[in-house]
């Protein structure tokens, strides 16, 4: 999908708002059906049509953090998951 004309497009301040929450939504949907492979922030910019710093600017708004960092936790999480499912 292209995003980028959300982020342009001269409009009052909820379309851009809400426009940055769809590629937010995007981009996390994207980094959960591709974290078991060795994804990467460029990856999911280049998938979302935006650079990796306008991507990352989102990421930061929205959740304080950067999407590397994100794709980390995502991957502790998943582990630990699996660890507690996982009979000893």
């Amino acid at each position: 999908m292209d995003f980028s004309f959300c982020l342009f497009h001269i409009c009052g301040y909820n379309y851009v708002s809400t426009c940055s929450q769809q590629i937010f939504n995007h981009a996390l949907e994207f980094i959960r059906n591709n974290i078991s492979m060795d994804i990467t922030t460029e990856d999911v910019a280049k998938n979302i049509n935006l650079s990796s710093r306008q991507l990352n600017r989102i990421f930061h708004t929205n959740i304080g953090m950067t999407i590397s960092a994100f794709i980390k936790n995502e991957r502790i999480l998943r582990v630990q998951n699996h660890l507690k499912k996982t009979a000893l």
